[in-house]
């Protein structure tokens, strides 16, 4: 799957940032916990769509 989600770690000479990953669309955090909520949020709602996409597609196909 070419969007997979996600989380790195990235050192810098202050303080580790975390970044969620989708695709190549990131967004960083200085807060692991706040990452991860982030990213769990993120899944949910792309699990959704995914879903919802599926859904239309199948209805605007003839039986």
């Amino acid at each position: 799957m070419p969007n997979t989600l996600w989380i790195e770690r990235l050192d810098t000479h202050a303080e580790p940032f975390w970044r969620v990953r989708l695709g190549t669309r990131g967004i960083c955090f200085r807060n692991e916990r706040a990452a991860r909520e982030f990213a769990a949020l993120l899944h949910s709602r792309r699990a959704w769509q995914l879903e919802r996409n599926a859904e239309e597609k199948g209805a605007d196909s003839p039986e």
